[in-house]
């Protein structure tokens, strides 16, 4: 998109294009490809937040951001030490992290790296971060001893807050049908915030073009006036959009969805990245008149050097991970997978999302039920759809942000007559949420509001706080009592036929279900619950872009239970018995409660073996969720009973910051047969996908997991490394005080960026980290030939996996060999 917008800007120069115009463009053009796109409340979607820079090495970036942020993000020393004191980092790990920092690029330094070299840095304090790429309003913070840097990010997000307000407030801000800096431009030269510090930001704004790339090139000549090195202009805009990074990321998501479904109405509208870099620019630029002798030259490179002693807190980093990685492997190598004997169908099999939370799940079902087998599949199940909730203006994509919806299925009532009657229910629901929110805004009631509202609303307050009703209904069901929402499921009836048995086949192929199916085949969805929390959708399915995965499991049961749709399918090649029902259902995950949409026609033989299996499913429940339960601190020494009305009445405390711990403590991604962990304690850590090579001779099922669920599962634990590491920087600080704004976000207290990642309670406990900050361990079950077909075939993956973004294992099916790809090929483990 940034390029199309300066094409645009080009358009009508009478004059040459002069070196310096392209250089400030081409600097913008990759400062803002480094910025990661971020989703807002309704979308939510755990990212990489160093997307944008993951064609650089892990490490070098680190170092880059970190100069550039002043996050700190290595961890601290004393998680490490407290490893290595408890003997779970051996010197062994220490070496072998040592062998592959030679093997990545040696220096004279990293020659002389030794073990204990390596163990004195943990007897040293804590390292300081020190900004190495500034903004001019850091150098006049550092002159002054000021903070103008977070008053100016400040200013930002107050008029960013009002310009992308999506209904939250009352009063709309002015000028908000033009794009983003001249709607800026209009308003902010009346405001007189920065006046009682001696600033006036009309002065600057009456020199501005209104095209934000000609106002940008006018202020780098200024700057490149003041000796700033050209080829530092890049990383001088990137420090810019790192201070308003919350809302950069906000914005770059709004560019990153029109080029992804191919609609650039909104990114249009508003203008885009170009224009807050040009806003930030500005109140930059307004304070060059305060440092007569500033000279931007760059003190000290922010990039790492060949001349520069390694960070030894990244040979820990190393070293932990093969601690993990070195037990891991230890067990997987022992249960090797037994031979599939066709001949044994099991009593059932549920189909679970890959998501760390059900392989807890998985293994108590397994224990509970030996005739019953488990699957990981990515909780989309396959389709790339839209969900249209009854009543609902718009769809929610219901697939991974990476992948582009094909189909729109709305939803609807089984029973034809209610649709109408549901629909105005909800309807009158959310219309009476409005007004009661509209009263409690007006500036003449705002105080008198639950006088007004008289007892009943007095009434629901107190229930609220004694958690007996939830404050914050869930809006997909806004309205209904449960009988009502049990009524509702997906209208497939506008997808054609071809459609349908494509989306069957595909996702039976990719699963690995193509023969010996059981009676039932339950498809569960997953879900969370909890109240008054903006970051819900964090907390359900990471592959359902932040919702439910119920709507995915629904629309394929339905679609495999159609005798049309079988008959299509087994002509490709896969036959679905007539005994098979496929049954959908919805793993809630704060309270581990398995919940199944069983037909009500359903056979003698169904209800029998369902009435055998619910007892067993109830004891899986209830293991699950005493194993899960031990890592909440109010939940020691609950019996059962006990403990899931303690965690059903915390997912509906609307003080409650922690109803979960939700993906904390993700560390590997396995793809394989089952076999080879189904005797393993994977500690709710894993994410698993079911994966068979021997069922994927040309390799396509092997590139979709890596080029999809690899992808989501890397965001999803980079996310938490960088929240975990700096909660205040690269999460969203405390959770306490956050505030939601225009419903697309959270700021921190009155006023703050747009706030990024998760909060520090949901990775920390009393300032210990609860989420190990180690990268991703992608062990796949396929020999390295298969794997580097697709690392070379796609440049994202390549650059995942060369780029130390996640480590990449191949544990071969044929000779149980494990290979770890290091740099640019693979080493023996």
């Amino acid at each position: 998109m940034i390029l199309e917008q300066i094409e645009k800007s080009l358009q009508g120069l009478t004059t040459p294009i002069q070196s310096t115009h392209i250089l400030v463009l081409k600097a913008i053009e990759d400062a803002i490809k480094k910025i990661p796109p971020m989703w807002d409340l309704r979308d939510y979607v755990a990212v990489n937040p160093f997307f944008g820079l993951r064609n650089k090495p892990f490490l070098e970036t680190m170092e880059f951001v970190q100069g550039s942020t002043g996050a700190t993000l290595l961890p601290q020393k004393k998680f490490f030490k407290q490893k290595w004191d408890q003997g779970e980092i051996s010197i062994a790990d220490i070496e072998f992290a040592i062998q592959q920092i030679k093997i990545r690029g040696p220096s004279s330094e990293v020659i002389h790296l030794t073990p204990d070299l390596v163990i004195s840095v943990l007897r040293e304090d804590e390292t300081t971060i020190n900004l190495k790429n500034k903004s001019i309003s850091d150098h006049y913070d550092e002159v002054n001893s000021t903070d103008l840097t977070g008053l100016i990010t400040k200013e930002v997000s107050k008029w960013l807050s009002a310009y992308f307000d999506e209904g939250q407030s009352t009063w709309k801000m002015p000028f908000s049908n033009l794009r983003l800096f001249q709607a800026w431009k209009k308003i902010a030269v009346h405001d007189l915030s920065l006046t009682t510090h001696g600033f006036k930001i009309e002065g600057i704004i009456s020199k501005l073009s209104h095209d934000p790339f000609k106002a940008i090139e006018m202020m780098s000549g200024e700057l490149m006036a003041k000796n700033i090195d050209e080829d530092k202009l890049e990383d001088y805009f990137y420090r810019l959009l790192c201070s308003v990074a919350g809302w950069a990321a906000f914005i770059q998501k709004i560019e990153f969805e029109a080029v992804r479904t191919e609609n650039k109405t909104q990114v249009l509208k508003i203008g885009g990245m170009v224009d807050l870099l040009a806003i930030r620019m500005a109140y930059d630029l307004l304070l060059l008149e305060k440092l007569p002798g500033l000279e931007l030259k760059e003190e000290e490179s922010i990039i790492r050097s060949e001349n520069k002693l390694i960070d030894l807190r990244y040979v820990w980093l190393l070293a932990c991970e093969n601690a993990y990685r070195r037990n891991l492997l230890g067990s997987m190598k022992t249960s090797e997978p037994r031979p599939e004997d066709e001949k044994i169908i099991p009593d059932a099999q549920l189909v679970f999302c890959i998501d760390v939370r059900s392989e807890t799940m998985r293994r108590h079902i397994e224990q509970e039920l030996p005739n019953v087998e488990t699957l990981g599949f990515a909780g989309f199940f396959g389709l790339t759809v839209d969900y249209k909730g009854l009543a609902h203006d718009q769809a929610d994509q219901q697939c991974p942000v990476l992948l582009n919806s094909k189909v729109t299925i709305s939803e609807i009532s089984k029973f034809s007559s209610l649709n109408e009657k549901l629909k105005t229910k909800k309807s009158s629901a959310a219309n009476s949420i409005r007004m009661k929110k509209n009263i409690q805004s007006a500036t003449n009631s705002c105080f008198s509001f639950v006088e007004a509202m008289g007892a009943t609303f007095a009434w629901k307050m107190l229930m609220n706080a004694a958690s007996i009703t939830k404050p914050d209904l869930n809006v997909q069901n806004l309205g209904l009592d449960q009988k009502e929402i049990d009524f509702l499921r997906p209208d497939i009836s506008n997808i054609d036929l071809e459609t349908m048995v494509s989306m069957g086949f595909g996702a039976l192929k990719n699963m690995g279900l193509t023969k010996r199916f059981a009676p039932l085949v339950f498809l569960m969805g997953h879900g969370s619950e909890s109240s008054n929390n903006p970051y819900s959708g964090g907390l359900d399915c990471g592959a359902c872009a932040g919702h439910s995965g119920l709507a995915n499991s629904r629309i394929l049961a339905s679609i495999l239970n159609d005798p049309k749709v079988r008959a299509g399918i087994s002509l490709k090649g896969i036959a679905i018995p007539q005994t098979t029902l496929f049954v959908s259902g919805v793993h809630q995950t704060t309270t581990d409660l398995l919940k199944f949409d069983i037909p009500n026609d359903v056979s003698m033989d169904f209800t029998n073996l369902l009435s055998q299996l619910q007892p067993k499913f109830k004891n899986a429940e209830k293991s699950a969720r005493m194993e899960r339960s031990k890592k909440l601190s109010f939940t020691q020494g609950l019996n059962d009973q006990s403990l899931l009305k303690e965690l059903h009445n915390k997912a509906m405390d609307w003080s409650e910051i922690r109803p979960e711990w939700g993906l904390a403590g993700n560390a590997t991604f396995v793809v394989g047969r089952r076999e080879r962990t189904k005797n393993m304690n994977l500690g709710g850590r894993s994410f698993l996908h079911d994966y068979d090579a021997k069922k994927d001779s040309d390799g396509s099922i092997l590139e979709l997991i890596m080029t999809a669920p690899m992808i989501v599962t890397n965001w999803i634990n980079m996310q938490y490394y960088a929240s975990t590491v700096d909660s205040e920087k690269f999460g969203s600080g405390n959770k306490t005080t956050h505030n939601v704004v225009g419903t697309i976000g959270v700021i921190q207290g009155n006023s703050s960026d747009l706030q990024v990642g998760l909060s520090a309670q949901s990775v920390k406990y009393k300032d210990t980290y609860i989420h190990e900050p180690i990268r991703l361990q992608v062990v796949i079950e396929a020999s390295i030939e298969k794997l580097s077909v697709v690392i070379n075939k796609h440049e994202l993956v390549r650059n995942l996996v060369e780029n130390e973004w996640l480590n990449l294992i191949s544990l071969d099916p044929m000779t149980n060999e494990t290979h770890l790809f290091e740099t640019h090929g693979w080493i023996k483990i």
